[in-house]
């Protein structure tokens, strides 16, 4: 089960044990957890207190600075890929579209988020929601 909490909306707290992957954005972390991402310490007490609540793995998208997750008891920052910004829409959903397709082709976390950061990248350079989506081999 992933849940991508947007728009966020409160949920019972027994939910959280269910999900196999938390996809925030900074501001619905924010909504989750009562903590603010905006550094790399309130990013990892974000994560830690996701866990917490029971959620098995966290990414956080941060925009710019790109996304953190957790892998086993380690919380790793990955940054985004510079690149020309044009718009973001679509950008959140391409990151999580594009992570979820790696990760359904057993492929490792590590590798599914560096996939979607890259989509993300391209998804920004352009103008447009859906019609800024890339295709697979345009990100690979």
């Amino acid at each position: 089960i992933i849940l991508n909490p947007a728009p966020y909306k409160e949920l019972p707290k027994e939910v959280f044990s269910k999900i196999d992957f938390v996809i925030p954005n900074e501001h619905e972390a924010h909504d989750l957890t009562g903590i603010y991402p905006s550094d790399e310490e309130s990013t990892q007490k974000a994560i830690l207190k996701l866990k917490q609540m029971g959620v098995k793995n966290i990414i956080i998208t941060l925009g710019e600075r790109g996304c953190a997750y957790s892998v086993d008891n380690e919380i790793v920052f990955k940054s985004a890929i510079k690149t020309n910004v044009v718009d973001t829409t679509s950008a959140g959903d391409t990151f999580i579209g594009a992570l979820v397709s790696k990760l359904s082709q057993n492929k490792t976390l590590e590798n599914a988020v560096l996939f979607a950061t890259k989509a993300a990248a391209i998804t920004v350079s352009r103008e447009g929601a859906s019609k800024s989506i890339p295709y697979a081999n345009e990100i690979e």
